[in-house]
């Protein structure tokens, strides 16, 4: 049985956006409160959450050190008394990450981009739209649960609607979309957005 490390980082924001670093620890292998590796260094971030790499998917657990070392801890001694004992635990149940506040997150990022000339105003306006009627439309709650079909079904509902029923309406979207996901670590999306790159 490969033992996983179920290692915890912290989402931030540095000088290069918004990045998953890994924290600072104390003598005692203690998380230090809200302080993390940013290119080597020490930094105090107390803006963002706490994440477990799970299988190589985020999994939010909390807000502070101690949450996440909880988090940890549980996952580790699960997964010793599998290896110990042969037997395989149901699935914990984990606190989903809502739809919508990914998308809030991440147009508040891309604010701040354009805050900082690094992104066009026309970039937020077009996200703004794409994936706040992704979510209404689609209805969608859970990040995770955002499927190839949820995809599929809204780019067919985009050119329906459009006023000329144009597929490069659609592809639009779609790309805005994909972005998103990507940002959020649906790191699936990239392949599968290369066996869709034409909408008819």
């Amino acid at each position: 049985m490969r033992l996983a490390k179920f290692s915890i980082y912290k989402y931030v924001k540095t000088n290069r956006g918004w990045r998953y670093c890994k924290p600072a620890y104390s003598a005692n292998n203690k998380v230090t409160p809200h302080v993390v590796l940013v290119d080597g260094k020490e930094e105090q971030h107390s803006e963002g959450a706490y994440y477990l790499n799970v299988n190589d998917q985020w999994e939010k657990v909390g807000v502070t050190a101690v949450q996440a070392q909880e988090a940890q801890t549980k996952r580790l001694a699960r997964q010793g008394y599998e290896r110990d004992t042969g037997e395989r635990l149901p699935e914990p149940e984990c606190r989903k990450e809502l739809l919508s506040g990914s998308i809030a997150r991440y147009l508040e990022e891309l604010e701040l981009k354009v805050a900082g000339r690094s992104r066009r105003t026309k970039t937020l306006a077009a996200a703004k739209v794409a994936l706040r009627e992704f979510a209404e439309q689609s209805q969608v709650r859970h990040l995770k649960e955002v499927s190839a079909s949820h995809i599929a079904r809204h780019m067919a509902w985009v050119i329906q609607e459009s006023p000329t029923h144009s597929a490069r309406t659609a592809a639009n979207r779609f790309l805005r979309i994909l972005q998103f996901l990507k940002h959020a670590g649906q790191f699936l999306w990239s392949e599968w957005a290369s066996r869709h790159t034409r909408l008819g």
